[in-house]
């Protein structure tokens, strides 16, 4: 028999179940997401609406304490994927599970923007999903994947080829955290990332270069030289960021991240005079500068990163080799 999740009888069924046993089923936790359709919170659920039904906003209410007491104290299931984390004025009952998920959830809890370089298509299965937003091959070379449900991550997604999740196919890279800069967010720090390592030099000419993403546009820039194919994820209200690479391909990109700041990029380029005092005064005032070499100065940072991790992955293999030879003449002494 099909359900009415906009019976509130049927929601305070539900609460009684996960009071009971714990959790709900897949299917049941999609009856009450539906629920934040833009026909229900217009109708139903809207205070100011002649259809609002105040004992189902009651019943939610219910629902969504015995979730928030629930991931409190760290218990997961699929009531998780009730949880919506886009907030509206008038979904009061909501809040204590938003406000506790935020609180206590997981960065796997919180994750709403996965984005996936075309070259790892073959990795991920969701291409021929409604969600998935391909952008114009000439544009930028990457697969979306946004969504306001809380889980996302390892919601199972059903696909042509079989049920699968997000976090399965992550768990096949490797993950390294984004600081994010104060004045930004996440997303725009993960997806500069994504942007440059995917697109063609010619369409980056096009761009201009802001400080706050300057570490990780330039770090992108390197990974499209090496032809790494990569993926990003944010989450945590878009506080929390990672970027993912193939794992074969992760001691270079850990090396990359640990052997530069962007400062020295800024003195190396005017050393070669690729830029001047006022393009670099301009850019860490983010003043935009329509002049600022960007091609040149990307190309040019490239090559010094290449060289800086080349020379340190020497000397590390040096002194491997020294201290293999110390515990050789150790033994034979």
């Amino acid at each position: 028999m099909k359900m009415n999740y906009a019976d509130a009888a049927i929601i305070q069924q539900l609460t009684r179940k996960l009071k009971e046993q714990g959790d709900i089923s897949l299917k049941e936790a999609d009856g009450v997401y539906s629920l934040y359709s833009q026909k229900t919170m217009e109708t139903i659920l809207y205070p100011y609406s002649f259809s609002y039904d105040p004992e189902l906003a009651r019943a939610l209410e219910g629902w969504y304490k015995v979730v928030a007491e629930k991931i409190e104290k760290g218990e997961r299931g699929n009531f998780i994927f009730t949880v919506s984390s886009f907030l509206r004025f008038h979904d009061e009952y909501a809040r204590p599970a938003q406000k506790a998920i935020e609180k206590y959830g997981t960065f796997e809890d919180l994750c709403s923007n996965v984005m996936i370089d075309y070259n790892l298509g073959s990795l991920f299965p969701f291409q021929h999903l409604d969600k998935i937003n391909e952008r114009k091959p000439d544009e930028i070379d990457f697969y979306k994947l946004t969504s306001f449900r809380a889980g996302m991550y390892y919601y199972p997604i059903r696909t042509k080829s079989g049920v699968y999740t997000v976090s399965q196919f992550m768990e096949k890279l490797a993950p390294f955290a984004v600081a994010v800069p104060d004045d930004t967010t996440a997303y725009d720090t993960a997806r500069t990332f994504l942007r440059t390592a995917s697109i063609s030099k010619k369409l980056r000419e096009l761009w201009s270069l802001r400080i706050k993403e300057a570490k990780y546009y330039t770090l992108g820039a390197y990974v499209n030289s090496k032809n790494i194919s990569c993926a990003a994820a944010v989450g945590g209200l878009q506080k929390k960021a990672f970027i993912f690479v193939e794992k074969e391909h992760a001691p270079l990109v850990r090396k990359v991240l640990e052997s530069f700041e962007f400062e020295e990029l800024l003195e190396n380029a005017l050393r070669k005079n690729i830029i001047n005092k006022k393009m670099v005064d301009d850019l860490l005032a983010d003043n935009i500068d329509n002049r600022f070499p960007l091609g040149e100065f990307i190309d040019e940072s490239v090559r010094y990163i290449d060289d800086i991790v080349r020379r340190k992955m020497e000397w590390e293999a040096t002194q491997r080799a020294v201290e293999e030879e110390d515990v050789w003449l150790e033994e034979i002494r």
